[in-house]
This record gives C-alpha cells, sequence and structure tokens, in this order.
C-alpha cells in the first residue's frame, strides 16, 4: 500500500506493508504526474516506517523514482523509519556517498516527534 499526498513542503509519501512491484510501478506513474505540475523546488517526506523490505524489483523501481526527484528539484527529502540500527547505517551511509547535504533519516521508535522533525527538515533545513 502507498499513498502521495501534496503538502506545504512538496509531498508525503507513505508506504506500508509489502509493496508490489505492480503498485510501485502504479505509485511510479502517479509520482511522474506529479511532478510534470511541479514548477517550483520542493521537498519529500517519505514515511516507511510501516513497510516491509522490498522486493528487488520494487526497490530498483522506487531507486529510480528518488532519483527523478533530484532532477526535477527536490532540495531535501526526509525518510521515517522504526528501525534504530537500519537508522544509523542509513545516515552513516548517506554522510559517505554525498546524500548527507539534503537527506536525514529519523527513527518514529525513538523520537515520537520524529515526524515533525522530519516536516521542519525538509520544509526549511531546520
Amino acid at each position: 500500500m502507498y499513498s502521495v499526498e501534496r503538502t506545504d513542503y512538496g509531498f508525503k509519501l507513505c508506504f506500508a506493508g509489502f509493496v508490489t512491484a505492480s503498485e510501485m510501478k502504479q505509485w511510479a506513474n502517479e509520482i511522474d504526474m506529479a511532478l510534470k505540475e511541479q514548477t517550483k523546488s520542493f521537498g519529500i517526506l517519505l514515511d516507511i516506517h510501516e513497510m516491509k523490505p522490498l522486493a528487488y524489483d520494487s526497490r530498483k523501481i522506487l531507486e529510480t523514482g528518488q532519483k527523478l526527484f533530484r532532477i526535477k528539484g527536490m532540495k531535501r527529502s526526509a525518510i521515517l523509519l522504526a528501525d534504530p540500527v537500519r537508522t544509523f547505517q542509513q545516515s552513516g551511509n548517506n554522510q559517505n556517498i554525498g546524500r548527507w547535504d539534503y537527506e536525514r533519516y529519523f527513527d518514529k521508535t525513538e523520537n515520537p516527534a520524529a515526524e515533525e522533525h522530519a516536516v521542519k527538515w525538509v520544509a526549511s533545513g531546520l
């Protein structure tokens, strides 16, 4: 399952449960249409704290969508997780590959206000 919501800062994307390649393709088409209408820079809040691990084909579609966001003007992104180890690993990995300038990870299990902090990061870099 997924949802796409337009917000003041850009988009809030939520994934939950097992997301099949078919669903991910549908998401990619929906995002492609939304980005065609996007006329200014924007931010992304990606909430995957309830998502199960993705199959290879679904993950590749998601990665392609993430690259498209950067091409179309994404300034910052925040990813909500529910796993302190995964959050730590992703944060360290981003520092190593240069994504730290525009992407942050927030763990909902460790911080009840994680989504609020994520929105502040996406909206204004705080």
